[in-house]
């Protein structure tokens, strides 16, 4: 497992769109759309959005965060978490 900042890695983009689309706790606000119109939106928004990979490099997790609002992270178990309830 690593992380990827989305930032960091735009060819990661249509990865982690496809895994909100399928995921069934995945909506508008996890893509990568929503997030470019939250830093379009406000100049002090910052991607701070991250991806869990497999080993194999799938999309097991997204966290979409711009700073707008609390980041939600979604789970291939279909888990919802707020950060601070990570362990």
């Amino acid at each position: 497992m690593r992380i990827v900042r989305l930032a960091e890695a735009p060819d990661l983009i249509p990865a982690w769109d496809r895994f909100v689309a399928g995921h069934k706790h995945g909506w508008f606000f996890h893509t990568s759309a929503w997030l470019a119109y939250q830093r379009a939106y406000r100049a002090e928004n910052v991607d701070e959005s991250f991806a869990v990979l497999s080993g194999n490099g799938a999309v097991v997790a997204v966290v979409s965060s711009t700073g707008a609002c609390e980041a939600v992270a979604v789970d291939s178990c279909g888990c919802l978490a707020r950060p601070e309830a990570w362990v």
